[in-house]
């Protein structure tokens, strides 16, 4: 219909819930951009967050969910 809405989210999971396409920003240019699924991977967001991250899916509308993994909670090698 030609109709676009950008919006400014940190909230990876909201965008991922209401996107058609996600931009990914790292210190401000951007390092990605596609679809939240092609977007929202390990590959695209450990280095740009510096942490790793489990992908998943959510069980009712099967979209893509994004959950930090904390350095606490990672078992010691």
């Amino acid at each position: 219909q030609g109709i676009a809405v950008v919006v400014s989210l940190h909230d990876l999971n909201l965008a991922s819930l209401y996107a058609d396409k996600v931009a990914l920003l790292s210190w401000g240019r951007m390092c990605a951009y596609g679809t939240p699924k092609e977007i929202l991977t390990r590959e695209t967001l450990e280095p740009v967050y510096e942490t790793e991250v489990m992908i998943g899916t959510h069980p009712a509308n099967h979209r893509t969910m994004v959950t930090p993994i904390p350095s606490w909670l990672k078992s010691p090698v």
